[in-house]
């Protein structure tokens, strides 16, 4: 619209120098406009002129005119009169052509002719003030907006071809006297014509009133339109319609909107939107006296087939849960994803705190089915927790944290279930926030130390190595690795911490190897979370040189749920690992799931029973059986079994007699400082 007003003003100011007068006339003859010739040739203002019907000026010369409009009318080409009048400088002749022009209405050109050759330009055919107005037509039709041109009564003037493309109106129905029908029709393409309607008789009745409006269509097409009046001077003679097509643009504002506040991958409402939406219920909640909850949903090792699969058969996978629970959605209610695999599920206006419960368990049950990804049929589960409004939490904060305290003790449970918040469980995350706090501050403050605990020979007696093992000294007190290791690995300062136990127990072995007759290795345990790293293993090789340690000395033990957290990352740091020559244990053993699997295919060198199978082994024939069965495969496949948690003489007779390697426990030593360790091995420690 700005363009061709723009060009519409250079070409009038163009239109302003030529010598002969321009008067721009509707089809009833009224002037619209009036350019070019001197002001002395007027008998009036151009001002003055502007909206008089030309047929009726004065001075004579109307009915002149009014047959030259009829004869152009008729179509018999330009009409030329010439009349004289008495002007400013005295009596003057002129000569006017007058002809038809489309959309318009007529053209007059009007020549002086009392004066000489040299006080003009070229005729005006010269000139080709039919060329400029074609111009200014094409400047009209060209634009990229759609104008509709209507005088005071509403009654059609022009438009351009954009205006009959863009409201798909043919061509035969404009014309003067087809208002109602062109009406009736545009009526029927809006969304919403009653407003339409009501907005033109709005900007009809304010003559001078502009406006902008989006216009709706049924086809979700969507119109910028301005309306203004159309003036000549200081008066408005009609009103100018413009019509933009911003469908595309409205289209990709949705699209910003939507993606601002919704998963880009499920396509369900993130948390932001998620946040917004919570709000609004508790809001409504506290109004109306009714219960509200939050259900916070994990799926239990997505992380296991993430990595495994890979990401895009993890997406499926999310896009299909995200599926499933949106089929278990009430109306009202709202099911977002929160990142990752976390979702949440936000329940509305519910009379009976128990029903939170039932829609949990509906949860856990749709996620039973196997989900097909690929060539896969996948088992998935969920852990959830639930708060409820106002019990669990007056304001949507409040509400949040309660479900994810609830969540985590559904995962401390062993997943697949659900719990409610309960107070108790704000205390023990208090208790597991402080003592995350001052885990961080004693990694940073070096406040722990590591002790070693003797492994034994079961024939010979010698000592073979020792197990690292690491423990928190906090002032007086020493807290227990059972209480601090789990919280590291949740919040990742197990990677820190567990560098700095490999480092300090391989300098420990090489001092004592290098001050000693004995030849002893160390055995290290490592979390999933650092096997996990791509590049541990050139990280055990640096501590080792740095240590002077050889790497046949280490042994890094793993138990089986840290090896299938990512098997095949897993599978690729031991292998490299057992290249550089370092020894690989598999603890635990006989508490997984599928040990027997694993044992055969990973490359371990050693099986450490645990203490649960050795516990009871003199009392009950069924436990001391399955001693056999561990260590008569263990041999089977080249390895090394080591019995731990050793107590009594009963114990170690049985495990000697079942033909156990080595055994470490209370029985032999207890876990000990490295002083008392140097000490027990008649290691002076002062010597070089």
């Amino acid at each position: 619209m700005a363009t061709a007003t723009k060009v519409q003003f250079d070409l009038q100011q163009q239109l302003q120098t030529l010598p002969d007068i321009l008067f721009v006339l509707d089809p009833q003859g009224t002037i619209l406009e009036c350019v070019g010739g001197k002001a002395s040739d007027l008998t009036l203002s151009r001002e003055g002129l502007i909206g008089k019907d030309i047929a009726r000026c004065p001075f004579g010369i109307g009915p002149l005119f009014e047959a030259a409009l009829r004869a152009a009318e008729k179509g018999r080409g330009p009409v030329s009169i010439e009349y004289t009048l008495f002007c400013e400088t005295g009596p003057a002749a002129f000569e006017a052509r007058i002809s038809r022009a489309p959309q318009v209405g007529f053209l007059a050109v009007v020549r002086n002719t009392t004066r000489g050759p040299q006080d003009f330009a070229p005729r005006v055919e010269e000139l080709d003030v039919g060329n400029a107005v074609s111009m200014w037509k094409a400047a009209f039709d060209a634009t990229a907006e759609g104008i509709l041109i209507v005088d005071l009564d509403g009654n059609y003037v022009a438009s351009n071809h954009v205006f009959h493309e863009l409201w798909r109106i043919p061509r035969y129905m404009l014309y003067r006297g087809q208002e109602r029908v062109v009406a009736k029709f545009a009526l029927s393409l809006v969304h919403d014509p009653k407003a339409l309607l009501e907005k033109v008789k709005e900007i009809q009745t304010t003559r001078r009133g502009r406006s902008v409006d989006i216009m709706r269509f049924k086809d979700d097409r969507h119109f910028e339109c301005i309306s203004m009046p159309q003036m000549i001077g200081e008066r408005v003679v009609g009103r100018v319609w413009s019509f933009r097509d911003i469908t595309d643009r409205v289209r990709a504002e949705a699209q910003t909107r939507h993606d601002a506040y919704h998963d880009t991958l499920t396509g369900l409402p993130n948390r932001a939107l998620f946040r917004d939406r919570l709000d609004q219920v508790v809001g409504r909640a506290r109004r109306s006296g009714l219960n509200a909850a939050v259900l916070l949903l994990d799926l239990d090792r997505f992380k296991t087939i993430n990595d495994t699969l890979g990401h895009a058969a993890g997406d499926d996978l999310l896009i299909e849960v995200g599926k499933r629970l949106l089929s278990r959605k009430r109306e009202g209610d709202t099911i977002a994803r929160l990142g990752g695999d976390e979702f949440v599920l936000i329940l509305s206006e519910l009379r009976h705190k128990e029903d939170a419960v039932i829609v949990a368990e509906q949860l856990i049950e749709v996620l039973k089915p196997p989900i097909q990804i690929e060539t896969h049929d996948l088992r998935v589960s969920a852990s959830i927790g639930v708060a409820i409004f106002p019990d669990d939490g007056e304001e949507s904060a409040g509400l949040l944290k309660s479900a994810d305290m609830a969540l985590y003790r559904a995962k401390e449970l062993g997943r697949d279930n659900y719990q409610v918040f309960e107070k108790k469980l704000n205390e023990r995350a208090m208790e597991r926030l402080v003592l995350e706090n001052d885990l961080k501050r004693a990694i940073h403050d070096e406040e722990f130390i590591v002790h070693y605990q003797p492994q034994y020979d079961l024939k010979s007696g010698e000592m073979r190595g020792v197990e690292a093992l690491v423990r928190w000294k906090q002032g007086k007190e020493v807290v227990p690795p059972a209480k601090f290791i789990g919280i590291a690995e949740e919040c990742g300062l197990i990677v820190p911490l567990g560098r700095w136990v490999l480092e300090q127990a391989a300098r420990t072995c090489a001092e004592i190897n290098a001050k000693s007759v004995l030849s002893l290795r160390v055995c290290v345990n490592v979390s999933a979370l650092q096997i996990q790293r791509p590049n541990f293993a050139n990280e055990v090789s640096e501590i080792l040189q740095s240590a002077d340690l050889p790497p046949k000395k280490l042994v890094v033990e793993l138990t089986e749920s840290a090896l299938m957290a990512n098997p095949e990352q897993g599978s690729y740091a031991m292998e490299q690992l057992k290249q550089m020559g370092v020894g690989i244990a598999m603890d635990d053993f006989g508490t997984g799931h599928s040990s027997l699997n694993h044992v055969s295919v990973l490359p371990i060198s050693f099986l450490k029973i645990d203490r649960s199978f050795v516990e009871n082994c003199a009392k009950r024939k069924a436990d001391a059986s399955i001693l056999t069965a561990i260590v008569t495969m263990g041999h089977a496949l080249g390895l090394k079994v080591l019995a731990e948690g050793v107590e009594t003489e009963e114990q170690a007779r049985v495990l000697r007699e079942q033909g156990c390697d080595e055994v470490q426990g209370y029985l032999y030593s207890r876990p000990i400082q490295k002083s008392k360790l140097m000490k027990l091995l008649g290691i002076d420690e002062k010597t070089p």
